[in-house]
């Protein structure tokens, strides 16, 4: 299909995505494209779970993400715990289970 674009070209259109577009004109009311980006407002993790999360992390440092998570007392998936931490700068370092070896290799 070919169509005139507002510069006066003439432009190639495959059929199913004409009709996706029109589709979508139909039900927006425009062909405007609509935004999927997420605002600060949007956020699972918000400023009032930050106190919860600091203090957890400076009682038990070495907390895994799922167990940040089931602190907060929200359902919420690791990797945004993860980016949680770090827009608050918090570390994510984990602790050894065993102590560091003594022996020194030769």
């Amino acid at each position: 299909m070919w169509i005139i674009n507002r510069g006066g070209e003439a432009v190639w259109l495959q059929h199913l995505w004409v009709r996706r577009l029109i589709q979508h004109g139909h039900r927006l009311g425009t062909l405007e494209p609509h935004s999927i980006t997420r605002h600060d407002n949007q956020r699972t993790c918000d400023d009032a779970d930050e106190p919860a999360i600091r203090d957890l992390i400076r009682r038990k440092h070495d907390a895994t993400l799922a167990e940040v998570a089931e602190a907060m007392g929200k359902p919420v998936y690791p990797a945004t715990v993860s980016r949680t931490l770090k827009r608050l700068n918090l570390p994510r370092k984990k602790s050894r289970p065993v102590p560091q070896s003594r022996i020194v290799p030769m």
